[in-house]
C-alpha cells in the first residue's frame, strides 16, 4: 500500500470510530489535510475498496473499514495513545491500597477498565497451577475470633474469620499457627486445598461455632481458579452497531458462559498486547466485535489476562494503551505481593 492510501485508510478509520457514520470523500477532504482533491480521494477510496480494506454498507453511502482494514490499521498505522493523567491517577490509586485482597483488586481493575474505555472489561484470575502457599498467619480478633491470613506465591490473598465458643488463649493460637505452617508452607495449592481443610477442622473441633463443613469451605485458599471477572456488558447496548437487540442478545448470552470466557481469555503470549478483530475471534456471535488483551505475570511466568471487548469500530489506540498499562500495573502488584513487601 502506498503512502497516500495509508493516510486515507487511517483517516477513514479515525472518522468512522469517532462518528459511527460511513465516511465520504467530501468529509475526508474537509477534515483531513491529505493534499489532494475530492476526486482523487474518491479514486483512492475505490482502490481501497477493491483491495478489501474498506466497504460500502449500502448503495450511495460512504465507506467503512472492513475487518482487513482494521487489521492493517492496528498492525501498521496505529499509534498508541497517551493515557490521560487523570486516568493514570485513577489506576495508580487503585493499586495503592495494599491491604485489599487480590480478588478484590482484580474486580476493581475490571470495573475501572470498563469505566475508562466504555467497553466491556474482562480479567482472568491467576492460574493456580504450580502455585504454593507462602504465608500463613493466625491473628486474634478480640477474644473469640481468629483471622486466618493465607497468601500464595502468585499473590492470591485469602482472609477468613472464625468465631469461637470461648476465648482463645494466645499460646494455643501460636501453637496452631506453628503447626499449620510446618505442614503446609511451600506446599502446592492443590495439596493445601485438599489437606488443610481436614487439619483445620481437627484443630478447631469443639472450639469453633462453625460446623466442620463450613470450616472446610472457609479454609480454601482459592475456589476461583481460572475464573473470569466481567464488567460492563451493558456497554454493548450503547454502541450504535448493537442497537438491534436480536443481534446483541447472542453476545450477552455468550458473555455469561464461564467456560467460553475462560477460553476467550486464555493467554496468548507474554509481554505483548494482542488484538483480535471480528472473525479472528473464536465465536461466530462475536464477528462484529474486537478483543484487546494483555497478560500479567510474576517472574516471567504468565498468571492471568486482562482485556477489553467492544465493537470492531473500537478506539484501538486508546484501548491498547489502557489494557497494556493495566496489565503492567497488575504484574507490579503481584511482584510486590510475591516478595512479601
Amino acid at each position: 500500500m502506498d503512502e497516500r492510501k495509508r493516510k486515507l485508510l487511517k483517516a477513514i478509520v479515525k472518522d468512522y470510530v469517532d462518528t459511527a457514520e460511513p465516511v465520504g470523500s467530501r468529509t475526508i477532504a474537509k477534515k483531513y489535510d491529505l493534499g489532494v482533491s475530492s476526486a482523487t480521494i474518491r479514486n483512492e477510496m475505490s482502490d481501497l475498496e477493491d483491495l478489501g480494506y474498506i466497504e460500502q454498507p449500502h448503495v450511495s453511502a460512504g465507506r467503512i473499514p472492513s475487518q482487513k482494514g482494521y487489521r492493517y490499521f492496528v498492525d501498521y498505522l496505529m499509534e498508541k495513545e497517551s493515557i490521560d493523567p487523570g486516568e493514570v491517577s485513577a489506576i495508580n490509586n487503585l493499586f495503592s491500597h495494599k491491604l485489599i485482597e487480590i480478588d478484590e483488586i482484580l474486580k476493581e481493575s475490571c470495573r475501572l477498565l470498563s469505566h475508562l474505555t466504555n467497553y466491556t472489561a474482562l480479567v482472568a484470575l491467576p492460574h493456580m497451577e504450580g502455585d504454593t502457599l507462602n504465608y500463613l498467619q493466625l491473628l486474634l480478633l478480640g477474644t473469640n475470633q481468629v483471622l486466618v491470613v493465607m497468601v500464595t506465591k502468585n499473590g492470591l490473598v485469602n482472609n477468613r474469620v472464625f468465631d469461637f465458643q470461648r476465648p482463645i488463649i494466645p499460646d494455643v493460637l501460636e501453637q496452631w499457627e506453628q503447626h499449620l505452617r510446618q505442614k503446609f508452607l511451600k506446599t502446592d495449592i492443590a495439596t493445601v486445598n485438599e489437606k488443610l481443610l481436614a487439619e483445620m477442622t481437627k484443630l478447631f473441633a469443639g472450639e469453633c461455632e462453625s460446623p466442620a463443613a463450613v470450616i472446610a469451605k472457609k479454609a480454601q485458599v482459592s475456589g476461583n481458579d481460572n475464573k473470569v471477572f466481567l464488567v460492563g456488558s451493558s456497554n454493548m447496548l450503547k454502541q450504535p452497531e448493537f442497537q438491534d437487540i436480536d443481534k446483541v442478545k447472542y453476545i450477552l448470552e455468550l458473555l455469561e458462559q464461564d467456560e467460553r470466557m475462560r477460553q476467550l481469555m486464555a493467554p496468548v503470549r507474554e509481554g505483548d498486547v494482542n488484538v483480535s478483530i471480528g472473525p479472528e475471534l473464536p465465536y461466530a456471535e462475536m464477528k462484529e466485535c474486537s478483543l484487546v488483551t494483555a497478560t500479567y505475570s510474576v517472574d516471567g511466568k504468565i498468571i492471568g489476562t486482562v482485556g477489553v471487548l467492544g465493537p470492531t469500530r473500537m478506539a484501538y489506540s486508546k484501548t491498547v494503551s489502557m489494557v497494556d498499562y493495566m496489565a503492567r500495573q497488575l504484574s507490579d502488584i503481584f511482584k510486590i505481593r510475591n516478595q512479601g513487601e
